[in-house]
C-alpha cells in the first residue's frame, strides 16, 4: 500500500505494481499480466495502464480515493476483435477469424502443417498472407506495434507466401519490411492461423 501511495504521489509507473492492482479487478494473476503504455499524473493522483491477459486486454485507471477500476477494451485502432473462450479472435470487420499457434520456434514447414491439421472449432485453418499479417499491425501499440490482443515473445510471423524454397515473414515493426528467411529456419519465428468468419 505504501507503495501505491508513493506512486500516486510522485507520479511514477511500476509494472509489479500495476499488475498487482489489476489482479483481482481482471481475474488473473499477477505473473500472467503483461503491463502496457503506463501513465501517471501528479494532479489528482491518477495511474493509467494497459493489461493484458490470456488474450484479453483491459485498460485500467487506479485513484487512491476509488481504488481501481478495468474495462475490457475489444476495439484497437478501429479494428473490433471479439475473442472466444475457445482463444479463436475475430476480426468483426474484416470477416477473419485467427488463433495463435505456440509461443515457441517454429519452422516454415512445421507452421504450415499446424495451420493445416488445426481442428479447433470445425477447422479449414491456413497460414496467413502477407496482406492479412498487415491487418494485425497497429502503430504504436508496445511492445511490437501488433494488436495487442497477440501476445508472443518472438517477433515476426511466418506467411502463406514464397519464394523459391523459402518461405517468407513479415516483420511487424513496419508492413513493409517483410524478408525472406529459410523454411528450415526458426529462430524467432510464430505461428498464427486464419479463416473466413464463421456464420
Amino acid at each position: 500500500m505504501v507503495l501505491v501511495i508513493s506512486m500516486s504521489l510522485f507520479g511514477c509507473t511500476s509494472a509489479r505494481i500495476s499488475s498487482n492492482l489489476a489482479s483481482g479487478a481482471i481475474g488473473c494473476r499477477p505473473d500472467e499480466i503483461t503491463i502496457l503504455n503506463e501513465t501517471a499524473t501528479f494532479v489528482g493522483s491518477m495511474h493509467n495502464f494497459e493489461a493484458i491477459c490470456k488474450g484479453k486486454r483491459f485498460i485500467c485507471s487506479y485513484q487512491p480515493t476509488t481504488g481501481i477500476n478495468c474495462k475490457e477494451a475489444l476495439v484497437s485502432k478501429n479494428v473490433t476483435y471479439e475473442v472466444l473462450e475457445n482463444g479463436i479472435i475475430k476480426d468483426t470487420q474484416m470477416g477473419l477469424e485467427w488463433v495463435l499457434g505456440s509461443n515457441e520456434d517454429i519452422t516454415w514447414i512445421q507452421a504450415k502443417a499446424w495451420a493445416q491439421g488445426l481442428r479447433l472449432d470445425g477447422g479449414g485453418w491456413r497460414m496467413p498472407t502477407e496482406v492479412e499479417l498487415e491487418r494485425l499491425y497497429h502503430k504504436g501499440v508496445k511492445p511490437r506495434n501488433i494488436t495487442a490482443l497477440i501476445i508472443f515473445d518472438g517477433y515476426p510471423f511466418w506467411t502463406a507466401e514464397t519464394k523459391g524454397p523459402d518461405g517468407r515473414f513479415i516483420y511487424f515493426a513496419d508492413p513493409t519490411s517483410g524478408d525472406w528467411y529459410t523454411q528450415d529456419g526458426s529462430s524467432g519465428m510464430r505461428t498464427i492461423a486464419v479463416r473466413p468468419l464463421s456464420k
